[in-house]
């Protein structure tokens, strides 16, 4: 029996919140669960009281189980049902720290794969002379601007001023919509290069 209002240790909880509270839900995610709990919540808290977890202490535990090889998704998915194995133990009336699931911070799901690669001066060219219009002077102007796409597809005609050989970067679009542009900086004022210029008069 465990008394409610006293520190109980994370063994015994997790021994009790397998059999009363994962009981009653879905088998598959009763199966997800217990496998996370037997095969990294418990090790990971073993000689642990549930009152000695704290937001530092689920900090560490989630760069421990990144620093172990776990997938950023189980990673995750481990923090995420130990917070909510907690919030059960708080129910329950045991001594428990209340902690702000935003306040943690986890592992990118990005790889390295999933980075931009930005193109060589020779790559740009060829891609600039190999698109159709009018994706060839797109290309163009991403590659002398450096503008974002939407900062890009946000343009209109009276942004230009080709006599001052200038655009001003006011707006975004976005799924075929203008919006706001990603930061407030991203406003400016931006020259353009003179071939730039005669390729926006031909257009």
């Amino acid at each position: 029996h465990l008394a409610p209002g006293s520190p109980v240790s994370a063994s015994r909880y997790l021994v009790r919140y397998e059999r009363d509270r994962l009981s009653i839900l879905r088998l598959s995610t009763q199966r997800t669960a217990r496998a996370l709990i037997r095969t990294r919540i418990a090790p990971a808290l073993r000689g642990s009281r549930l009152d000695q977890i704290d937001a530092s202490r689920l900090q560490q535990l989630i760069a421990e189980w990144h620093a172990a090889g776990l997938a950023p998704g189980t990673v995750r998915a481990c923090a995420r049902r130990l917070l909510t194995i907690l919030r059960a133990a708080r129910a329950d009336g045991h001594r428990v720290a209340e902690l702000d699931p935003k306040a943690l911070r986890y592992p990118s799901t990005r790889t390295a794969s999933d980075a931009p690669r930005i193109l060589e001066p020779h790559e740009l060219r060829r891609l600039i002379d190999q698109a159709p219009a009018p994706w060839s002077l797109a290309f163009a102007m991403q590659g002398a601007l450096g503008l974002r796409a939407g900062e890009l597809l946000g343009l209109r005609v009276d942004d230009f001023d080709l006599v001052a050989g200038t655009v001003r970067i006011q707006r975004a679009a976005v799924g075929g919509r203008e919006s706001a542009l990603k930061t407030q900086r991203s406003a400016a004022t931006l020259p353009l290069p003179r071939a730039l210029c005669d390729r926006l008069l031909d257009h």
